[in-house]
């Protein structure tokens, strides 16, 4: 029965993991498929998914900007309604202040569910260095990519979750090297899953 029961938990964790596979590469297509995607036309797009699945903390879109192109992003979001925009990270006591200057930043941008006061707002993935080399590993392989266990910005710091990524490209660009893919990126999409949710529906057996 043990050997049984460990059977029927592995299965229903590599198709839980598929599924959520499948819903950030659903994101990837959205974009894809247009270059001109609202944050209601995503919210509208993920917020389903996010119904049937209570262990999604958030659906993510989150582009790459290049650090010329920080101030630009910056002023764009303001000037969308949101005056008090900004990049930020995390400091070593956890408080959230503007994000020190780097080469690249990967924000949340668009998010769901949104919540333009959440300290996930423009907080920069590339500032932690475990979202950070996921989010690389995801753009140089071209691939879903599973993140290490870590604290979301927004969760309890015994909350463990783990992130699925999709990385997105530029339409008209050559993907077969490394170097292509890292020129022709355009951001990831991204699905936080918290464990403890995602573990106590495999225990059930309802």
């Amino acid at each position: 029965e043990f050997r049984l029961e460990g059977e029927r938990i592995s299965q229903q964790l590599q198709n839980k993991l598929s599924s959520h596979s499948e819903a950030v590469n659903n994101i990837e297509r959205l974009y894809a498929s247009s270059e001109n995607i609202s944050r209601k036309d995503f919210s509208t797009f993920v917020i389903n998914t996010i119904k049937n699945h209570k262990e999604i903390a958030a659906l993510l879109w989150v582009p790459k900007i290049r650090h010329h192109q920080r101030s630009a992003f910056e002023a764009n979001l303001i000037n969308e309604g949101f005056p008090n925009f900004r990049l930020t990270e995390q400091n070593l006591q956890k408080e959230i202040i503007t994000a020190t200057q780097r080469d690249d930043y990967y924000p949340i941008t668009f998010f769901s569910p949104f919540n333009a006061n959440s300290p996930a707002f423009g907080y920069d993935m590339g500032s932690d260095t475990v979202q950070r080399n996921a989010i690389e590993d995801a753009i140089e392989s071209g691939l879903v990519t599973a993140s290490d266990p870590l604290t979301l910005i927004t969760g309890k710091a015994e909350q463990r979750s783990v992130l699925l990524i999709a990385p997105i490209y530029a339409h008209d660009k050559a993907l077969g090297s490394i170097e292509q893919r890292n020129e022709a990126i355009k951001g990831v999409t991204i699905s936080a899953l918290v464990m403890s949710d995602l573990v106590e529906g495999l225990l059930s057996k309802e």
